[in-house]
Parts: C-alpha cells; structure tokens; sequence
C-alpha cells in the first residue's frame, strides 16, 4: 500500500464530519472530503484511522491503496477524472472512547478519484457531499408498496403510510383507505385518539377481501391513547376489535402522557406482554423526548421500534432524530409537508421544477432520503395518489443541500416535543428553533399532547 506522509497525509477533518463519525458510525452517511482531497488525496481509496493521537487533535491518517497512476498507467489524464475506483473503503470513526471496543466501521464504495489540480466531482453517486441530517440505514429500495425499512426487531415496515390523522369516522375515510390501497400504499397509520379505528377496520377488510390480497400485506398502525395508560391491556383489546384484526402490526405509545414515568412503564410492560401474546408485532413511542426514551429504554425488555414525531426540512427535529438513530429507534416523521404551509417557498418550487414533480412530492421525497418513515395524510383522492409518486425521481446532492438548510425551527403542530433544530439561516427564529426556545436541548421537554 502506498501512504502518502508528512503534510500530505494528514488532513484536518471538521468538527461536522469529526461528531458523525464518532456518533453515527453505524449509520449510511455522506461525506465531503473536498477540502482535504484537493489538496491531499490523489487515491483509489481513503481509509480514516480509527485511533487518532491526542496531539493530533482533528487529523486523521490518510492512507491510499494506490497512486493514480498505478491504477491506470494507460489512460490520459483527461480521462481519469471520471474514472470510479472499484476498491472498497472501510472509514472508520475518527475519534471514540478508549473505554469501549472500536464500533463497526462505515464502508464507502466506489470513492471518486482525486488530484490535487482536478476538483471534486459533484455529479457522481460514488462519493457524496456531506448533509447535516442523519440518514438512518435499514432501507430496503423499492416502490410504494415494497420500499420498506427495517426495523430493530427484524420487522420491515412500509417506508409510506397513509396518516388518518382527523379524518371522521365515516364513508370519507374508508374511501380514503381505499384509494391509498389500490395507489400502492401497505401502511395506514391511526391511532385511537384519532377515533376512525372503525373506518379504518372496514376499509381494510373490504379492499382486502374484493382483490383477493392476504391481510399480512397490510402494515396497521395504531396508538395507546395518554388517558389509556392505566388500563393499556384494554385499550389494546379495543383497537383489535374496533380494526376487525387479530393482530396490529404496530402499536405505539401516543406520547409520554401525564400520569407520570411509572405509570408509562406499567403501560410499557402491558404492551410488551400483548407483543408476547401475538396480538402486537412491533411496539413504539410518538412524540418522546431523549429523556422520557432513555428512562424507557432503561428499564423496559422489548426496546421501542420508532419514534413518531414532526420532522420535515424546515423542522427536521435534528437533535432528536439524531438520538433516536444512535439508539436503533427509527423515525416515524408526522406532518412531513409541514401541513402545507411552505409549499410555496421559492426554494422547494424550484426544486419542483427541475424533477417536473409537484412541491409536496418534494419535501416527501427529502424525508425518504434521510430514512424517515413518512405519513403523508390526505382525503383527496387524486393527492393520495400523488404523495406514492416519489419512486421515479431522486434528489441530488445540491437538492439535499439546499433543502437541508431550510431548517429554521418552523414548527407547525402545535404539540410534541419542543423545538430543537438548528436554524439554517439568521433568520432562523420561529418560535421552535434553538434560539427562541430557550432550551439548551432535550431533556426535560415535556408534552401535554401529541399530534400526527
């Protein structure tokens, strides 16, 4: 192997890139080595040690498998810069506690070639552009109906549900179903707060019955409601039989409730048992913060699968996706078009423009490339069918990045934890960011109530 040394191999690796590697090393992730690069790598492959001295603060040691020219002697310069290296790349954290076992590395295939005299190369798939948001790994690629990810219990869930969220207990809602069926859709979300339980149970078993599809294509979802969590085992027994099934694929814990933290455990352990009877598959959280998961996580035996909170680009709720992924809990994103309220920003019209998509399939789009779990809610037959199409287009790396900076604490439910995103602009002060909250982070948020 071939190690360039000196100056020439180390390069100064910023703070961004510095904290995922060490906090998201299990997770897919992009990375933007132009700095360093351009100026220091002209290899097939980058490996990141794993160990990096104290005096050498931020620098990392990059060795390279091969110069240029050894990999292609024959080609003319011009020529090698679009040539993709085929070696695998294990990236291994930066940084990480002497206390604990070196994690799992990253590995980042096909990087883009370097030298120093040629720029990044921007228009590949092979070495992307560092975001701010975390991505959540588990994807399974597919299409509206078989796109999944993949849950820490091994269950795979349909990456797009149907949100039912308001939506009356009536024909309106059945209909709804329907339409999002026969559109490709497997997921529904309720809840039994949301009190159409019903409606959502007729559509299933009609629609399911009339095309002759097995009931285990259809991921339910539905919630413990707060004022439930003395008498959980019942409130499970309602929902099976007001959804007409004899099981929920999925069950989730409204939010942390008002009855206090033992009162959510005794719930917790209710849940728990229903998964153990074959009556729940998965069981999750909505709306939790990092405090009320890690004291859930602490003492309970099945470990949440999601958790359901707003999450869109202009309120990505960064700090705690962020912590939720470190704990191999997915996230489950309500609202993920910040219920219409910034469809007609410049920005996300542009973007619109250049796929010949519509604003909305836009913003559902930026929640599916960071692995959200996403719930769009319509009643309208020709959006639901609109809000599947998002499988015939990508986003790229500029896309992402603009997208990534409209994050200005725009939080539009009026329930859920707190703001905690970090405004992308000056003019990032709504009332939810960071700098109007008054919150140094997310302990302690509480909830009075929650909304999908």
């Amino acid at each position: 192997m071939h190690a360039f040394e000196g100056a020439r191999g180390l390069v100064r690796i910023s703070s961004r890139i510095d904290a995922m590697r060490m906090r998201h090393h299990q997770l897919h992730a992009r990375w933007d080595l132009r700095p360093a690069a351009a100026a220091a790598v002209a290899a097939a492959a980058v490996v990141v040690a794993t160990s990096v001295p104290s005096h050498a603060g931020r620098r990392a040691q990059i060795a390279a498998h091969a110069h240029l020219p050894h990999l292609a002697p024959n080609l003319e310069p011009d020529s090698r810069r679009s040539l993709p290296c085929t070696v695998p790349v294990p990236v291994l954290p930066a940084r990480c506690s002497t206390s604990s076992p070196a994690p799992p590395p990253f590995l980042l295939t096909h990087p883009s070639l370097f030298l120093p005299s040629l720029p990044f190369v921007s228009n590949t798939n092979l070495l992307l552009p560092i975001m701010s948001k975390v991505t959540a790994s588990g994807i399974i690629a597919g299409n509206i109906s078989t796109q999944r990810v993949k849950l820490n219990n091994g269950v795979e869930i349909p990456q797009v549900a149907l949100g039912v969220y308001k939506a009356p207990n009536d024909g309106s809602t059945e209909n709804a179903c329907k339409w999002a069926f026969d559109a490709g859709y497997r997921h529904i979300d309720s809840a039994a707060r949301y009190m159409n339980e019903e409606s959502v149970g007729r559509a299933l078993a009609e629609w399911t019955q009339a095309n002759n599809v097995p009931r285990s294509e259809i991921f339910i979802t539905s919630k413990l409601w707060d004022a439930d969590h003395d008498k959980a085992a019942a409130a499970v027994e309602d929902s099976l039989k007001k959804l007409q099934v004899e099981y929920m694929d999925m069950y989730l814990m409204h939010s942390p409730g008002t009855m206090g933290p033992e009162k959510r455990l005794e719930a917790w352990k209710a849940l728990e048992e229903a998964v153990d009877a074959g009556k729940i598959k998965t069981i999750g959280v909505s709306n939790f913060d990092v405090e009320d998961l890690d004291h859930l996580l602490a003492n309970c035996r099945i470990k949440p699968a999601v958790n359901q909170i707003e999450s869109h680009p202009f309120f990505a709720h960064e700090e705690l996706r962020e912590a939720c992924i470190e704990r191999g809990i997915h996230i489950q994103a309500y609202s993920p078009m910040a219920q219409g309220q910034a469809l007609d920003r410049p920005e996300i019209k542009a973007i619109a423009t250049k796929h010949g998509k519509t604003p909305a399939q836009i913003l559902l789009k930026w929640g599916l490339a960071h692995g959200n779990i996403i719930l769009p809610k319509s009643l309208t037959k020709h959006r639901i069918e609109s809000n599947a199409q998002l499988f015939d287009f990508q986003l790229d790396n500029d896309d992402m990045d603009a997208l990534d900076g409209l994050d200005e604490g725009l939080k539009v439910g009026k329930l859920g934890p707190p703001g905690t995103s970090q405004p992308a602009s000056p003019g990032g002060t709504r009332p939810g960011s960071r700098r109007s909250s008054g919150s140094g982070g997310l302990s302690g948020n509480k909830l009075q109530m929650s909304s999908s």
